[in-house]
């Protein structure tokens, strides 16, 4: 239940909020923030396993306390043809 600012940027905002570096050397870089269609999740390289004998891409966020959320996704021509969504507590 959102009920103040604080829970609605906590859980609706700050999720979706990344920063990214463009230019060349570490001198000319500028930093932008950015605010992306889905959450990058707590892994900082695009991660992926095997799965089932499929090559799947794994996404891992935090929800809230001790809980977490793993979602492995496979694509195959642009469509996702496999998606597992698991919460752990």
């Amino acid at each position: 239940q959102i009920k103040n600012f604080y829970t609605f940027v906590k859980y609706l905002l700050l999720p979706f909020i990344g920063v990214n570096s463009e230019g060349g050397d570490d001198e000319d870089q500028k930093q932008k923030i950015e605010i992306w269609a889905k959450p990058p999740g707590l892994l900082s390289v695009l991660t992926k396993i095997s799965f089932l004998n499929r090559s799947c891409f794994v996404n891992f966020h935090h929800i809230i306390g001790n809980t977490f959320r793993i979602v492995l996704t496979e694509h195959l021509a642009g469509e996702e043809v496999l998606r597992l969504d698991m919460n752990i507590d």
